[in-house]
């Protein structure tokens, strides 16, 4: 539930013992994710600065969102739909910005299998930017199954290590920088 006050003070009430995410937005500024977790019978204050958006199109290449995957999986949760609809709200006020992203697998199965997962999961995050009306033209995406560890712990990776180099990874970029000799 949502109460927002004349003052623009806005208070969500959550069920207890509740873990989630929302998306605090205002026009004219930064939308901003927040996390939360609930606990019984109890009463807790989150409060979020918004940032007013620049007036300039101006904007600093980097990495800008990432998602980390669970074992053998490609398809976009709510939490990851959070992190892209960051990046959708980025090219949204950044009109002369492209994305390139970079879906990873782990070392976990074949190659080939590794390879067709990280497409996968590539696809995904095509798809749901697609939806979101964000032009082909401004996606640049790549596949790179377990060719480029984040960890390059070999055949002896613990979990933690398998976690982070199942990713997919955001950079924001002028068309101009993008190094088409990486296709």
């Amino acid at each position: 539930t949502v109460v927002t006050a004349e003052d623009g003070k806005s208070v969500y009430e959550f069920e207890c013992d509740s873990k989630g995410g929302a998306e605090v937005s205002l026009e004219g500024y930064e939308p901003q994710v927040i996390a939360f977790e609930t606990v019984k019978d109890s009463e807790q204050r989150i409060f979020v600065a918004l940032q007013p958006i620049a007036e300039s199109t101006e904007f600093t290449s980097g990495q800008v969102a990432k998602i980390l995957y669970d074992t053998n999986k490609y398809q976009i949760t709510d939490k990851f739909a959070l992190e892209l609809d960051k990046v959708v709200t980025l090219l949204e006020t950044h009109e002369n910005a492209i994305i390139h992203i970079v879906s990873h697998a782990d070392n976990r199965g074949t190659t080939e299998y590794n390879q067709k997962l990280s497409e996968r999961r590539a696809n995904a995050i095509k798809e749901y930017l697609l939806a979101k009306d964000i032009p082909l033209d401004r996606l640049f995406i790549q596949a790179k199954g377990e060719t480029q560890p984040k960890v390059d712990c070999g055949e002896n990776c613990t979990e933690k290590q398998l976690d982070a180099n199942r990713r997919s990874i955001f950079f924001m970029m002028k068309l101009e920088e993008l190094d088409l000799e990486e296709k």
